[in-house]
């Protein structure tokens, strides 16, 4: 989606929702609650997601 904003004349801004794996969860098809490994940043420190937006 970056991309293709980036791309984009008309795009002007681009918005993330949450940016610190600690705050994301998730329940898995099983029913296990799982913590979030893709967001900006964990811990405060950048991810690897974060380098690939980057």
């Amino acid at each position: 989606m970056l991309a293709t904003c980036l791309d984009s004349p008309t795009c002007v801004s681009y918005t993330t929702w949450g940016v610190d794996d600690r705050y994301d969860c998730w329940t898995d098809d099983d029913g296990s609650v799982q913590q979030g490994h893709d967001l900006l940043f964990n811990e405060r420190h950048p991810s690897p997601a974060h380098q690939a937006v980057k």
